[in-house]
């Protein structure tokens, strides 16, 4: 007998954007996701750490949507707010009825010296059919 009270899904955790190093004028972005079977919001957690010491340098993030994992366009929802401080850990949440079959995650810094490593994942309850 299973101990598992949810038996139509799993609790999954994704990689949006593995850890990335941004210097300077810096922009990364990760490979699409596939969101098929997940059900319910989706948590959307960022972690980023970087050399802030005269508040000038920011690192801000979007998220993208496609149809086809190929053509990708920004999306205006979730809002994320441009993080000026040394460290942060930010979390989001994302509807995946909320928009086409693939996201992809992007980080950009628009400093011009400090340097920043951020990484990106995606947790979410995902529909299993047929595993037991």
């Amino acid at each position: 007998m299973s101990l598992n009270p949810d038996l139509n899904g799993a609790l999954t955790a994704t990689t949006l954007l593995t850890k990335k190093i941004l210097v300077a004028a810096g922009t990364q972005t990760g490979v699409g996701v596939d969101l098929t079977g997940y059900v319910g919001n989706l948590m959307i957690v960022l972690s980023s750490v970087g050399e802030n010491t005269d508040g000038g340098a920011t690192i801000t993030y979007s998220l993208l949507d496609s149809a086809d994992n190929t053509t990708f366009a920004a999306l205006t929802t979730p809002t994320f707010a441009a993080v000026t401080s040394a460290s942060s850990l930010l979390t989001v949440a994302l509807d995946p009825k909320a928009v086409r079959k693939y996201v992809q995650f992007k980080a950009l810094t628009a400093s011009t010296t400090a340097t920043f490593t951020t990484a990106a994942i995606m947790v979410g309850l995902q529909q299993r059919v047929g595993t037991n």
